[in-house]
């Protein structure tokens, strides 16, 4: 595989690799990196050796905390109940406590490569605190835009690392708002956009490429993803689609989107049957990390649904704190609510048969529970 330049989502129009750019100059969309893929490659050894260099855009050496490769356990508890094979990716376990890593690599790599000093990001928390640790390590200014109201946990480990923070009142939509009045004449700065990159989103395929590595053609029938931007449950689309693409499987497993009741717009447009995402009233929500009303990536995150046969479900509030509770006095996992929100989903899931007995089912847990420790303390 060779990248080869930037594509957009949704017209198809082409940019140079290397130019500075998170959307589409013809209409306003996503950008993806677009691959040249050569088939007598032997993917399948790159892979079993570890080696996912040559299926990233990265052309020197990548910035890294030692994130991936996080270990899958079985269910003890939660799967027998409902009657499926259910399992946990314990993605807390990267190095800054949530998946952000993974595409923080990446992105940090190549902003280093193309000469950036100064990264800014806005952030409900979890890609703050990672793009922190990341700049951190190669000597990178950075600063972070947040709510108001993102965990303290988050805030303080974001400042822990030296970067500067700026906490900002309204929705997570005034977040992003406020970064670019304030960085709009600054050529100096890199915007490091974990909701924008292309090359963020790179960095999210390795949860394909691991899940493979330990599955090789035994795939779990479903992955439930907590969705709020959809990096990871798109970045999982994009590593699949490269592993059948190469001819390692024939089908991509069945991708879901769990959103929380008070803010799910991805949920709003699947059950209008939408190809894109409807502005929504929202409320506020435990599940922090996937509190945005307008995802910019929404029209792909719907696509990968509806190529995956995937399908949306909203979570209400209680559920998950139940199964926040749960996972933690029943399964051993301390996670934070986000995280919960794939298992509050799989009773409706099953309810409706949309999972069958006997399927296995992976749950990709995103963030640590030590990151929002006061959601915690109001529910021991």
């Amino acid at each position: 595989m060779r990248p080869t330049e930037l594509k957009c989502s949704e017209c198809g129009a082409t940019f140079p690799l290397k130019e500075e750019r998170l959307r589409c100059r013809s209409c306003g969309q996503t950008l993806v990196i677009d691959y040249e893929f050569e088939r007598e490659e032997k993917l399948e050894d790159s892979l079993a050796a570890g080696d996912f260099s040559p299926l990233t855009p990265l052309e020197g050496e990548r910035v890294s905390l030692g994130e991936g490769e996080t270990q899958t356990i079985g269910s003890k508890w939660s799967g027998p109940r409902l009657g499926i094979d259910l399992t946990f990716k314990l993605e807390f376990l990267n190095p800054t406590g949530s998946f952000k890593d993974r595409g923080n690599s990446i992105l940090v790599s190549w902003a280093k490569e193309r000469g950036a000093t100064r990264l800014v990001d806005d952030s409900s928390g979890n890609a703050g605190s990672s793009l922190a640790a990341y700049s951190a390590r190669c000597g990178l200014d950075c600063t972070i835009y947040v709510p108001e109201r993102a965990s303290g946990g988050k805030v303080v480990q974001i400042q822990s690392y030296g970067a500067k923070l700026k906490k900002v009142a309204g929705s997570r939509e005034r977040v992003t708002e406020e970064l670019k009045e304030d960085w709009t004449d600054d050529s100096d700065l890199y915007y490091a956009s974990h909701n924008l990159s292309p090359f963020f989103l790179e960095g999210m395929k390795t949860l394909a490429y691991e899940i493979w590595l330990e599955k090789k053609v035994d795939l779990p029938d479903h992955i439930v993803f907590p969705v709020g931007g959809g990096a990871l449950l798109l970045g999982a689309f994009r590593g699949f689609s490269e592993l059948r693409e190469g001819g390692l499987i024939e089908e991509i497993p069945r991708l879901h989107a769990a959103q929380p009741a008070a803010c799910a717009p991805v949920v709003a447009a699947f059950r209008e049957d939408l190809d894109y995402i409807p502005q929504i009233d929202i409320e506020e929500t435990v599940a922090e990390g996937t509190h945005i009303g307008q995802p910019a990536r929404g029209k792909e995150i719907l696509a990968a649904l509806g190529e995956s046969g995937g399908r949306a479900f909203a979570v209400a509030e209680e559920e998950i704190k139940t199964a926040y509770t749960e996972l933690a006095q029943k399964e051993g996992l301390f996670v934070e609510p986000t995280s919960a929100l794939t298992m509050g989903a799989l009773k409706e899931m099953k309810a409706k048969k949309v999972l069958e007995n006997g399927e296995e089912v992976l749950l990709p847990l995103t963030g640590s529970g030590l990151k929002d420790i006061s959601t915690a303390k109001g529910l021991i």
